[in-house]
């Protein structure tokens, strides 16, 4: 009798258990179905959206194209006949551009520079349509097939954050004021091609602008330059390792901590720069370079060859010139309070009136220098050489003489 009772409970239980896992099943089947009904028509609605999306873009681009098709019609490429036609081009430009896609951005940009709206033909001459303020990020001019050339492009104040320029020969550009803020321009250059002579002939140089523009880490990796404008330029922590560049200008330019490993400059100007922190090691500058009142603290600059430079009123404290070279270069009045020299070699230097208090001279090897009127206070100069070094009015005491290897035919301080 009691398994009779015990079994008729256990059934109990089971009956009780399916009574209530049955609709608990439907309910969660109905949550899931509904779930999944919800997310196919999200997806659905999104595709909706992309392709209205898609058709939007495609038909601003069309009307857009139209529009400077008639124009380009009517007044010709340079839109020179009537200036309300450039007014109108540049407004339907703008128009699309803030409102396309970065691949349609892409296509329009490069429309317009196979147009020759974009372009100038002398150093003098403005671009038909000007799209300052535009908004051209992840800018790619060149496709995978087409020839890497650009010749005169003008993009002044406009905004191209992580352009794409790599491998470029861009013959003559206008970037004057442009955000180019992560910018690519590694292995580029500025060279006529040889084989357009019409090219050569027609625009007057091949020089690139970057006046005022942002380059914060861009890019000039290996890039290879003849006559550029870098003056006000914004450059901190780009990477210019390996770059060769002669004929620029750098005056007034802001180069914090920025890579110029084993660069190569020479006929250029760095006047009133910052250069603090950056790394100059193994680069080689001059013939003719002029550092004046330029910052150039905290670098690294060993191994580094200075020929023909003129550093003057330069501030150059804390910094390491360890196995440099300085040959043929002027340091009047420049400030190299705790610079490191240790095995570097000057030849022909002057550093007339430089403060090199605290400054590490250890090994170091100079000929034929001019230190008149330098503060040598607390310097280090043990192992160095001095040939044929004029100290006359200098800050040198016995002491410091005692610890050089050599002061041959120098003339020491009274």
């Amino acid at each position: 009798m009691k398994e009779e009772n015990n079994k008729q409970s256990c059934f109990e239980w089971i009956q009780l258990f399916v009574s209530i896992s049955i609709p608990v099943a439907i309910g969660v089947y109905t949550v899931l179905q509904n779930n999944r009904d919800f997310a196919i028509a999200n997806h659905n609605r999104k595709q909706d959206l992309d392709i209205a999306d898609d058709q939007q873009q495609d038909l601003i681009l069309h009307e857009c194209q139209k529009t400077l098709s008639k124009l380009i019609e009517k007044y010709g490429t340079e839109l020179n006949e009537s200036s309300s036609a450039a007014l109108v081009a540049r407004f339907a430009a703008l128009s699309a551009l803030n409102r396309l896609d970065s691949d349609r951005r892409n296509f329009l940009i490069r429309l317009l520079y196979e147009a020759k709206l974009i372009t100038y033909q002398s150093d003098d001459y403005r671009s038909p349509v000007l799209l300052q303020s535009a908004n051209l990020t992840d800018l790619n001019l060149i496709g995978e097939f087409e020839r890497r050339v650009l010749s005169h492009l003008s993009l002044e104040d406009t905004i191209m954050t992580r352009a794409d320029f790599h491998e470029i020969n861009i013959c003559g550009a206008r970037f004057n004021g442009a955000i180019l803020i992560n910018a690519d321009f590694s292995s580029t250059q500025n060279t006529p091609p040889m084989d357009d002579e019409i090219s050569i002939l027609k625009y007057s140089s091949s020089q690139l602008f970057f006046n005022k523009a942002n380059l914060t880490s861009a890019s000039f990796f290996s890039a290879t330059y003849d006559n550029v404008d870098f003056t006000h330029v914004i450059m901190n922590n780009a990477d210019l390792n390996r770059f060769f560049c002669s004929n620029c200008l750098f005056d007034s330019t802001s180069m914090i901590k920025v890579n110029l490993k084993n660069a190569d400059i020479k006929y250029s100007s760095f006047m009133f720069a910052k250069l603090d922190y950056a790394n100059l090691y193994r680069s080689n500058f001059g013939l003719d370079v002029d550092f004046y009142r330029t910052d150039v603290n905290h670098v690294n600059g060993a191994y580094t060859n200075f020929i023909q430079c003129a550093l003057n009123k330069t501030k150059l404290m804390n910094s390491t010139f360890d196995h440099a070279v300085f040959i043929n270069s002027t340091f009047s009045n420049a400030y190299m309070h705790k610079i490191s020299m240790k095995y570097s070699k000057i030849i022909n230097g002057n550093f007339t009136g430089a403060d090199l208090s605290d400054s590490n001279w250890q090994y170091a090897h100079c000929q034929r220098c001019i230190f008149n009127e330098a503060n040598f206070t607390n310097a280090d100069l043990f192992g160095a050489t001095f040939i044929e070094c004029d100290f006359q009015s200098s800050t040198l005491v016995k002491k410091q003489l005692t610890q050089t290897a050599s002061l041959k035919w120098s003339i020491l301080p009274m």
